[in-house]
């Protein structure tokens, strides 16, 4: 049998994993919006490999800072931007069609792959 483990913590970051953070939150805004506006216009399939495979092409011109980030900021993006049409096309009458204003990154989320370590009991990132 397998057995799953999840931690849950509270983190109380200085000032600059503050601000490290914040980007990290904001390129993930950035990027929902981006790849909102592109399948709103029908000039992308709401599918997170091809989001990612345009934003891929795109960043280096339009979001020249987008390497301050973690790769899984704007991944979890794209999949928020997927499962949102899925929802929405699977069932209108309970999802709204995604807007702008419907992705508000919650209180608490989860960052996956190496974004911080624990050193000696110490949050670095």
């Amino acid at each position: 049998m397998i057995v799953h483990k999840a931690y849950r913590l509270e983190l109380d970051p200085n000032n600059v994993q503050r601000s490290s953070l914040n980007r990290a939150a904001g390129a993930r805004r950035f990027a929902f919006n981006w790849a909102l506006e592109r399948v709103s216009k029908r000039e992308l399939k709401p599918n997170q490999f091809v989001l990612i495979n345009a934003w891929n092409q795109w960043k280096h011109e339009g979001a020249p800072w987008w390497n301050e980030n973690s790769k899984f900021c704007y991944e979890e993006a794209f999949e928020d931007v997927t499962r949102a049409f899925q929802n929405f096309f699977r069932d209108p009458a309970k999802f709204k069609y995604p807007t702008h204003e419907w992705y508000v990154l919650p209180l608490r989320t989860g960052f996956t792959g190496s974004f911080f370590q624990f050193q000696s009991g110490q949050l670095e990132g």
